[in-house]
């Protein structure tokens, strides 16, 4: 690249003017061909350089911060980056000279990123590294709904670029033809390769003047009725963009075919934006001991830069054929199933924590059935979606966890592991999801001492601002003694319970284990005097002996039920989650509730292989209602939800206060 190819781009040019008083964020990988405008942009014009630290970069709202605290002023942006920070952080785009391309653009997120960012100019910028990073440009101003793409616009100053036919002929506006670029931003040709240098620079068509070359850049556009060039996307090479590189399958195919484990290799490109595109690769093994995924990863690292090698690999026994013989590329696995096919066996989330990251990945990744146990990056994650989906475990959580710990642990148990240490440290036995609104408060007993009750934060949000949400930890999972029995885990909630809100009225609510403490919460609440609007008991069977408490109803009608006195035996949370689990399993066992005549809403998911209707709740008294709600024990507080919490809302809006 000679050096007047960087003059021409950051120098005395039109799309941009770059002065002292700027501040240019480095965001780009060195390698990458944006650093030359980055850098040279900031030094060449006394402006100065902001250089952002790869972790930040990855993440929305840690970049946002950073371009706020260095006072950044132009920036440059990846189209799929540009697109994270218009979706998920776009505060960032506020005020800025922002300049965003190198692959095709979804309209969607530039209409986002105007809207909601207000930029103080949005560029669109177009070109290949071999003329030197920019080569038009469009100053994006409004999107039209309707639009399909958005333009790249005419030639940044002195730069030539010409839409042309096979001919080498100019096409007229509407049809499509190859882009072609001169002027002094042309590389010199491509280093030890005479005979590409030769294919893709050609002689001027236009100018007589000796030396003088045009870049076929094999890419398709088409002249716009306003003399804007709109990018159509490649020519019928197999080149592709893929994180602002660009690729050829072909390549790697090579790479694969190469190594001695292989026999034949296909590769192919999934997905449809510039997020969720991927290479994924078939295929067939040489005889002999069959690789592994992980095997022929770690082999192609040792040729190919990260960006090229497969994002997933399934093995074949052969390549699907059509009738004449040739490879059949519609009858290769669906990208979906790649991951079971590539790693066989899974463990399934085991509480609702791993459920929820779960769920992210699914969104995220397009594929099902893996494991808690997967690499995120060996079903297809990159750096760009491991930021975008290291945000959404925040929202979800409410737990930060530093993007670093996912390339030492980047697993779902990993990561839910990661989040309860963050979590251990708080002994509170309630905490304050959503302490605001004017509802009587939604006390609600989580019941997961594996998971932390995570699902609580998202719950609480589908329930509605207006809402208060408390949730109530069990015991163990906050630092304290496990009691013996249901009875005296209430007491002690009742007393922390008091302590945070010291009168009703109180709406209780409970999953599995919880339950059976929310109930007794709310029997010990009513015989206190405090009002107890209703009881929400998720997915929870009645205890065994419910049946023995129901004969007892109409006596408990008109004669108290005396207070259960707290065993005083309990067990301490150092002794080990096993020993915790035997203790409230033989608290559960032993618990004989008390009739209860409040309103007891019984939710229960839609596999519970429970015959009875109301999971034996009605035994304890007359006031039981009971609905379905979708998903299992798990997903029916993770995955769905807004279904569930859809229930609740209705319930407590129709609660009689007594």
């Amino acid at each position: 690249m000679p050096q007047r190819a960087v003059l021409r781009l950051v120098c005395d040019t039109d799309y941009v003017q770059l002065g002292a008083g700027d501040v240019i964020a480095h965001l780009s990988n060195p390698a990458f061909d944006a650093a030359t405008f980055e850098i040279w942009g900031a030094l060449l014009n006394g402006a100065c350089l902001a250089v952002i630290p790869r972790q930040a970069v990855l993440s929305p709202s840690e970049l946002a911060a950073a371009l706020d605290r260095h006072g950044v002023t132009t920036l440059f942006l990846t189209t799929a980056l540009f697109n994270v920070m218009a979706r998920d952080a776009p505060r960032a785009l506020t005020g800025r000279t922002v300049l965003f391309g190198g692959e095709a653009v979804e309209p969607r997120w530039v209409a986002a990123g105007l809207s909601h960012g207000n930029p103080g100019r949005l560029l669109h910028m177009y070109g290949p590294t071999e003329a030197t990073t920019f080569a038009t440009w469009h100053e994006v101003r409004v999107v039209d709904p309707d639009t399909s793409s958005v333009p790249i616009g005419r030639p940044i100053a002195n730069t030539e670029v010409y839409v042309l036919d096979r001919n080498g002929e100019p096409v007229p506006c509407g049809i499509p033809g190859e882009i072609h670029i001169g002027g002094p931003g042309l590389a010199i040709g491509y280093l030890g390769r005479p005979d590409l240098t030769a294919e893709r620079f050609v002689g001027h068509p236009f100018v007589s003047e000796s030396g003088k070359r045009l870049y076929r850049t094999g890419d398709r556009a088409r002249y716009r009725n306003d003399g804007a060039i709109e990018f159509l996307g490649r020519l019928d090479d197999d080149q592709v963009k893929i994180r602002g590189h660009r690729i050829e399958p072909g390549e790697v195919e090579v790479a694969l075919r190469a190594l001695p484990q292989v026999r034949d290799a296909v590769v192919a490109v999934h997905g449809d934006t510039a997020e969720t595109r991927r290479l994924t690769a078939c295929v067939v093994p040489s005889p002999g001991p069959t690789p592994t995924p992980a095997e022929l990863w770690r082999e192609l690292r040792r040729t190919l830069p990260e960006y090229m090698v497969p994002g997933a690999i399934v093995l074949l026994a052969a390549m699907p054929l059509t009738p004449n013989g040739k490879l059949d590329r519609r009858a290769l696995p669906d990208p979906v199933d790649l991951a079971e096919q590539r790693t066989g066996f899974h463990v399934p989330p085991q509480n609702p924590l791993q459920q929820m990251i779960a769920a992210i990945w699914e969104e995220l990744l397009g594929i099902r059935n893996f494991g808690v146990r997967d690499s995120f990056f060996e079903l297809g994650g990159h750096s760009l979606l491991a930021a975008q989906m290291m945000d959404a475990v925040e929202r979800a959580c409410g737990v930060k966890i530093p993007l670093t710990l996912l390339f030492t642990q980047p697993t779902i148990a990993g990561l839910a592991a990661a989040i309860r240490r963050r979590t251990r440290a708080s002994a509170a036995s309630i905490t304050a999801v959503n302490a605001a609104g004017s509802r009587p408060p939604l006390f609600f007993l989580h019941g997961d001492f594996t998971g932390g009750g995570f699902y609580c934060i998202p719950l609480a949000r589908a329930l509605g601002d207006d809402q208060p949400f408390y949730a109530i930890h069990p015991h163990g999972l906050d630092g304290h003694a496990v009691p013996e029995s249901i009875e005296a885990m209430a007491d002690e909630r009742i007393r922390a319970l008091r302590r945070m809100r010291p009168t009703g009225p109180y709406v209780l609510g409970g999953h599995c284990n919880g339950a059976f403490v929310a109930l007794e919460i709310a029997r010990k609440l009513v015989e206190q005097g405090e009002e107890v609007p209703m009881v929400v008991l998720l997915d929870a069977k009645a205890p065994q002996r419910a049946a023995s408490a129901s004969r007892s109803i109409k006596t408990a009608k008109t004669n108290p039920v005396p207070q259960v006195p707290a065993t005083p035996g309990a067990i301490n949370p150092g002794h080990g989650k096993r020993d915790m689990f035997a203790r409230y399993r033989a608290a559960v066992a032993s618990y004989e509730p008390a009739p209860y005549s409040g309103r007891v809403v019984v939710l229960r998911s839609e596999t519970t292989r429970d015959r009875r209707p109301d999971l034996g709740w009605s035994l304890l008294g007359a006031g039981v209602e009971t609905y379905t709600i979708p998903g299992d024990h798990h997903s029916s507080i993770t995955r769905h939800v807004a279904e569930t919490a859809a229930r609740i809302r209705t319930c407590i809006e129709t609660a009689d206060s007594p």
